[in-house]
């Protein structure tokens, strides 16, 4: 990721986040949608973060596509597929209806238990390295992607687990904006 760019200011930046950045901040909102606008953009995760000193509020922003699906909190996905509800129920997703070939239909059940978790918390530690991070909470909630793949669902359509490449670095990965429309 060598460009991104802000649709709030259309200027060019990057900041990745770190302790010093991060930590003491407060969660004041959070989207699971980050990124371009729209149907089919990134899937990015943003934490929106408390003003302090003498940054302003800003987003804490998991730059990988679909990262709900990378991200555990204390060892429980976040997100998932439907059809891997039955391996464990993540803390965020809808249950369809389908129609006799399997395609799903309207929302039977939508939910959202990790919002209330971590809203209003505190950050007390962003601990990010090539292949893993988590960001304690007060109250010890971790959110983490681990190096172990694992620990979080595999790709729906490929059934692959989702790895990191050699080249990836998650410390490239988070980033600080001042809007979740970003465009790369």
């Amino acid at each position: 990721m060598d460009k991104i760019i802000n649709a709030s200011h259309s200027k060019d930046f990057i900041t990745y986040a770190n302790s010093a950045l991060v930590n003491n901040r407060y969660i004041v909102d959070i989207t699971y949608y980050a990124g371009s606008y729209g149907m089919g953009g990134y899937g990015f995760f943003g934490l929106r973060l408390s003003q302090i000193k003498e940054r302003k509020q800003e987003w804490l922003v998991c730059t990988i596509f679909s990262a709900n699906d990378w991200l555990t909190v204390n060892g429980r996905w976040l997100s998932c597929h439907p059809t891997q509800y039955s391996q464990q129920k993540p803390l965020t997703g809808t249950m369809y209806s389908q129609d006799k070939e399997g395609r799903y239909l309207s929302p039977l059940e939508t939910w959202d238990d990790f919002q209330p978790l971590i809203l209003d918390k505190k950050i007390n530690d962003f601990d990010c390295k090539k292949n893993s991070c988590q960001i304690i909470i007060e109250e010890n909630i971790i959110i983490a992607i681990t190096a172990d793949s694992s620990s979080r669902p595999w790709f729906y359509g490929t059934k692959k687990p989702r790895e990191l490449g050699k080249d990836d670095d998650l410390r490239r990965g988070w980033i600080l904006a001042r809007d979740i429309n970003l465009f790369l």
